[in-house]
């Protein structure tokens, strides 16, 4: 296991507690369609600064949760090692595949579609059906809450500029 984190690298989820006797662990993924995680075969998991490679053999749903076997680990033993490990992938891979981490956009600015400045993101609420921006345009001014909606409201995420352009009046 590689000492260093690099700066490149996010997380994606997190593994919970084992489930069953032949190795299987739960996972906590944090993309919005939580079966995007495996969009990313190879995962590189992370414990008190310390990371490995992992290969997942399999994965399903089991009731609500999302489980894996990883490939050589066969037991429960071997599979408590990775409990409460964070999954991270390199960032490339993430905006390559047009996806990004919701929880990256925080401090993000956001001006609307005629380029006016709204204010910069400084949480994230998740509803059942939506995710809602907090945004606030000053220290001391009111926050204002804009729904996540893609394509709809949300126009476009430039992740170089740190910048949301949305459609939306101040």
């Amino acid at each position: 296991m590689n000492k260093k984190i690099k700066k490149n690298e996010i997380i994606i989820g997190k593994i919970g507690k084992t489930l069953g006797i032949r190795g299987w662990l739960k996972i906590n993924s944090f993309f919005k369609i939580k079966e995007n995680i495996f969009d990313f075969k190879i995962w590189k998991v992370k414990k008190n600064n310390y990371k490995s490679i992992i290969n997942i053999e399999k994965w399903k749903k089991h009731y609500k949760k999302i489980i894996i076997k990883i490939k050589n680990i066969n037991n429960i033993n071997e599979a408590k090692i990775l409990t409460n490990c964070n999954i991270l992938i390199h960032e490339k891979q993430i905006l390559k595949k047009n996806y990004f981490i919701i929880n990256k956009i925080i401090n993000y600015k956001v001006i609307n579609i005629k380029e006016k400045y709204i204010g910069k993101i400084i949480k994230l609420i998740n509803t059942k059906k939506n995710t809602i921006l907090v945004i606030q345009k000053y220290k001391k001014t009111k926050k204002k809450l804009i729904p996540f909606i893609n394509n709809k409201i949300i126009k476009k995420i430039n992740h170089k500029k740190k910048q949301i352009k949305v459609d939306w009046e101040d």
